[in-house]
């Protein structure tokens, strides 16, 4: 075998083992896998040019561009807790509620699109809603009715959120107690009024 013919097959023998390889990293560049429960958003400059709501592999040649951004969105439920909030109730005493929050995306546009950030802005509004509705009861009320003052705190969401895109499912009140210093006035004053109740007694 000559120099020639020896060169020609290292030639080929390495492109016989690179051409996979290199074929995979093409095919990946020009390819966008969608997974389950998922939308990608194709943009260029950051402008919404595409999007693939069905999973599977989907061809797009441009997307090894340098101004073209994959942004995925999931579509399956996920849930908040949105801690301490404090709330003034009724009779003016101070509550703090940990608001248990269930949602998805339902239209993945909306939620990257008309708004800035959807996840600050619905901590935002579950706030303010909370403040709103549960400040017209009293505390024993807020402890009683949980779960209806839940779904009033739902639906009053759901106007709101469906301009981004965002459904709120479940709003549960998790946690519902007192500052320290009220909760520590509450339980001298039962314990004064069982002391009294006692001494009637005896």
């Amino acid at each position: 075998m000559s120099g020639t013919d020896a060169l020609r097959f290292a030639t080929l023998a390495a492109g016989g083992f690179f051409a996979p390889w290199l074929l995979t990293r093409v095919f990946r560049a020009m390819t966008i896998q969608v997974e389950d429960e998922e939308v990608v958003l194709v943009t260029h400059h950051g402008k919404l040019v595409k999007t693939l709501p069905r999973p599977g592999l989907h061809f797009y040649p441009e997307k090894f561009l340098p101004w073209v951004e994959l942004r995925r969105v999931s579509l399956a439920r996920d849930f908040r807790e949105i801690a301490r909030i404090h709330v003034n109730d009724a009779s003016g005493t101070s509550v703090v509620i940990d608001l248990w929050i269930e949602f998805r995306i339902v239209d993945a546009e909306k939620a990257i699109f008309a708004v800035d950030d959807w996840e600050q802005s619905l901590a935002n509004v579950v706030s303010h809603s909370a403040l709103s509705i549960l400040g017209n009861r009293d505390f024993q009320r807020i402890l009683t009715d949980r779960r209806e003052l839940g779904e009033m705190v739902r639906e009053d969401l759901a106007a709101e959120t469906q301009r981004w895109g965002v459904s709120v499912d479940l709003v549960l009140l998790k946690n519902v107690s007192l500052l320290p210093e009220l909760s520590r006035q509450v339980f001298e004053t039962v314990a004064a009024r069982l002391d009294r109740a006692k001494a009637v007694v005896e």
